[in-house]
């Protein structure tokens, strides 16, 4: 097993490397500006996972190398856990992925219908790629499904599991066949174009990581 402290480049090393991506044709390239997580994800010699893990997300390592923005700055604390949320928020399946764009992506929406979310949902799984996580035998006869069984699939997990459980209870809530995000947190992301940024970043970095991990896609 490979010593910690070898394994965690030090700060100084973070600081140096982070910007420092690979270029086309495998030299290396000094971007001009902070890197988003996924092109650190795709370029960056050090591994995403191990700056989320040596400073507890992204934001508090930018914030700890002095590089978070004007509008980063101006972030609330529930916004910035919000984003811990994201990039932690255990995944057995991928449901959730589809869930939270369905709000983020395509315009910022304060609340998504169980139908809205079925479509995306079915969308969603029509990729070759993501209908790999149907491998269960509850999945036997997906493609069969029509927007009935995609809303049942998003309402049993993940959508009762994020508005029952009480850590998540402040981001999201489920009345009338509609999942609403809070409204403060709305009011929050509407106003700020580089939060929604880091919002989708997180999201495309962890649908990307999810499957390439759990299904060593390239």
């Amino acid at each position: 097993m490979a010593n910690k402290s070898n394994y965690f480049p030090r700060r100084s090393s973070h600081f140096k490397n982070y910007k420092v991506i690979l270029s086309g044709r495998g030299s290396q390239e000094r971007l001009n500006h902070v890197p988003s997580i996924m092109e650190v994800y795709t370029f960056s010699k050090y591994p995403v996972h191990t700056y989320l893990q040596k400073y507890s997300s992204w934001y508090n390592f930018l914030k700890t190398i002095e590089e978070l923005s004007l509008q980063e700055k101006k972030f609330s604390n529930r916004a910035i856990e919000f984003l811990l949320f994201l990039e932690k928020t255990p995944m057995t399946k991928s449901y959730k992925i589809p869930l939270f764009l369905s709000i983020f992506k395509n315009g910022l929406k304060s609340y998504v219908s169980l139908e809205e979310i079925a479509k995306f949902y079915k969308n969603f799984y029509q990729d070759k790629l993501y209908n790999k996580d149907f491998n269960n035998k509850k999945h036997m006869d997906w493609k069969k499904w029509g927007i009935k069984e995609y809303a049942q699939l998003a309402k049993e997990n993940p959508i009762k599991f994020l508005t029952s459980t009480d850590k998540y209870i402040d981001f999201f809530s489920f009345k009338d066949n509609k999942f609403y995000l809070d409204t403060d947190l709305y009011k929050e992301f509407l106003l700020n174009d580089e939060l929604l940024k880091n919002i989708i970043d997180r999201l495309e970095y962890r649908n990307v990581n999810y499957f390439r991990r759990k299904y060593m896609e390239d």
